[in-house]
């Protein structure tokens, strides 16, 4: 099923190079969900990138974690990943900007976030490479990045990093909902036991 998430995100996002009109319609406008309900756009932004470095960083992100993650939990658990990982990076803008009406995101960064998180909790000891050389434990690059991303918060910015922790916080809470017994092997990763 990821494999399709991908598909669908490349070829909408490629028109959406070509059609701004398409990629406006499909933006993430906290303000127009709240006045105009249009609900689409909670999820819509996730198939939709910036650019095209914006589009393949997500992709070969997802690309490294879904596979794996996928044959693990079946379609139906990583759709429930995915999906709710698009509408909890939207929670926070939902939250602070639905009064704004120039403010708009675009992309799968939040969903991708809960990806990797839901693999960080599942596999907290597995080596990810930072800058694709420097072997750390997966749960030292999620503490790493979480700390970033709060940290870049509410800085002015054309990343929506509070979509990144809203994503990345979800995958968490999912992995711990329905994998008993892995947040508490998380910790313990943490921990160093």
């Amino acid at each position: 099923m990821f494999s399709w998430i991908l598909v669908i995100t490349l070829v909408l996002s490629w028109q959406g190079f070509k059609n701004q009109t398409l990629k406006q319609k499909m933006l993430f406008s906290p303000y127009r969900v709240s006045h105009y309900g249009e609900l689409w756009r909670l999820v819509s932004h996730a198939f939709v990138h910036a650019d095209t470095a914006h589009l393949l960083i997500n992709m070969f992100v997802l690309y490294s974690f879904a596979p794996l993650l996928e044959s693990i939990m079946g379609q139906h658990q990583f759709l429930a990943l995915y999906f709710g990982g698009i509408l909890a990076a939207s929670v926070p803008a939902m939250i602070t900007k639905k009064n704004r009406p120039q403010y708009a995101s675009l992309g799968a960064s939040g969903a991708v976030a809960a990806v990797i998180f839901a693999f960080i909790v599942r596999f907290p000891a597995e080596q990810l490479l930072l800058f694709f050389i420097i072997p750390i434990p997966a749960w030292l690059a999620g503490v790493g990045y979480l700390a970033y991303e709060y940290y870049q918060t509410g800085k002015r910015s054309r990343i929506a990093h509070d979509a990144h922790l809203g994503g990345a916080i979800y995958g968490m809470a999912f992995t711990a909902w329905t994998v008993p017994g892995s947040f508490p092997a998380f910790l313990t990763a943490i921990m160093g036991g």
